[in-house]
């Protein structure tokens, strides 16, 4: 589990020092390129956030009927 832990966190690095500056520069340099960059992380950690809390819902679930 902790293997697939570092991978998610290495691909996770890797792909937002690709995306976050391709970002502000699409939208047009400076400033307002910066916040668009942002933006964009914040949505990513936000969709992120969801998902894994949808995963560790239902194994609370499961142990809690178990037990």
């Amino acid at each position: 589990m902790i293997a697939r832990r570092n991978t998610s966190r290495q691909i996770g690095a890797a792909v937002g020092a690709a995306l976050l500056p391709a970002v502000a520069e699409t939208v047009s340099g400076g400033v307002s390129g910066d916040r668009a960059a942002m933006f964009t992380a914040a949505l990513a950690a936000l969709a992120a956030t969801a998902v894994a809390w949808h995963a560790v819902r239902p194994a609370r679930a499961r142990t809690r009927a178990a037990g």
